[in-house]
């Protein structure tokens, strides 16, 4: 915090789970949620990307200035599988085909032309599947670098700021396919694992409670969040902070 002044600044790094991806105009992401919880006087810098790896967002968090407080968040990038470029023209609905990974292999029972959506779904889980065991479908992060990618992210991010928070994403999978379970799970475990095995009172890890994890908190993809979960996700970081109001 500045001697001279009430201002905190609070620095953020993550990746689309962090940003108001696909939500209405009007809704804010958590970090500017956040901002307006804290009441008192914050500067908010962030440094944001979507699909941020761990080893990615350690470069941006090298490029953020020196804050009083810094909060990383990694969602499904540090081990979502990924498919393989030849097979992408199968997958890709929106214009962007880095993101069709994502792409679940159901929506929601209002979409219209159902029935030519159901084929398309259809399509694309057979493609996973079919590119799973080849080899073709998998994350691109090694998941035995975790270990060192979490300190070196973590050993720039404590040059940056006293105080760490690490904010370990979540991914509904109720719509996800049984490959992308498979394949997420072990990720998410260790890297949860890594991180509460940390003797360092400097870093914070917060996760997703079980409660959290509901439809009514996510998009359709099942990855980023709603209006109203990144309204409960600011008020998660919020009760981790020390500040006074």
């Amino acid at each position: 915090m500045d001697p001279d002044s009430a201002l905190v600044r609070i620095g953020v790094v993550g990746g689309s789970a962090s940003m108001s991806h696909a939500l209405p105009e009007s809704s804010q992401a958590w970090p500017e949620i956040l901002a307006d919880q804290i009441g008192q006087p914050i500067e908010l810098i962030k440094r944001q990307a979507p699909l941020l790896s761990i080893a990615r967002g350690t470069t941006l968090i090298a490029e953020i200035p020196e804050c009083d407080i810094l909060i990383l968040h990694f969602a499904t990038s540090i081990g979502w599988p990924e498919i393989h470029r030849r097979f992408q023209r199968y997958l890709v609905m929106a214009p962007n085909p880095q993101t069709s990974f994502h792409l679940p292999p159901k929506l929601s029972s209002l979409t219209k032309k159902r029935v030519s959506k159901f084929f398309k779904r259809s399509l694309r889980a057979l493609v996973k599947y079919l590119a799973f065991p080849l080899g073709l479908y998998k994350p691109r992060n090694n998941i035995n670098d975790l270990d060192d990618q979490i300190n070196t992210a973590l050993a720039v991010a404590h040059s940056k700021a006293p105080i760490v928070i690490w904010l370990q994403h979540n991914a509904l999978m109720v719509n996800r396919l049984f490959i992308e379970r498979r394949t997420y799970l072990p990720y998410y475990k260790k890297v949860i694992a890594i991180l509460r095995g940390l003797d360092d009172p400097a870093t914070t890890l917060v996760e997703l409670p079980l409660g959290f994890m509901v439809e009514e908190n996510f998009l359709w993809d099942g990855v980023h969040l709603s209006p109203l979960g990144h309204q409960r996700c600011a008020e998660l970081i919020r009760s981790q902070l020390s500040l006074t109001d």
